[in-house]
């Protein structure tokens, strides 16, 4: 009799995302990996491209920008990545303001 081998394959689905709240420190943001590993950051993206994404958000980002800077310089680093599929209508985006301490929804205008 031949030896039988029995190969078992299993694929994980890989899930990275992004936490960001606010509390009396101030405006946090984690990294969280596939293995549940957390990192807090100052400046993050996440996905094939991360690391474009990051140099043009630390080449743009100054303190005390506004919330119209911010918004545009978010939207640089997006289309230094995605190029010619970067498309402003179907990005959706949040931030989270200080004073009023809520995460309100840009507009796509």
């Amino acid at each position: 009799m031949g030896k039988t081998k029995i190969l078992l394959q299993v694929d994980l689905l890989e899930l990275l995302f992004l936490v960001i709240g606010f509390d009396s420190s101030g405006i946090n943001l984690f990294s969280v990996d596939p293995s549940g590993e957390y990192n807090s950051e100052n400046i993050c993206a996440l996905g094939g491209a991360q690391k474009e994404a990051i140099f043009t958000i630390k080449e743009g980002y100054r303190k005390k920008m506004t919330s119209k800077e911010t918004k545009n310089l978010a939207k640089k680093a997006l289309r230094s990545i995605l190029k010619k599929d970067f498309d402003e209508i179907r990005l959706e985006m949040g931030f989270i303001e200080r004073k009023g301490k809520k995460f309100l929804i840009f507009s796509n205008e």
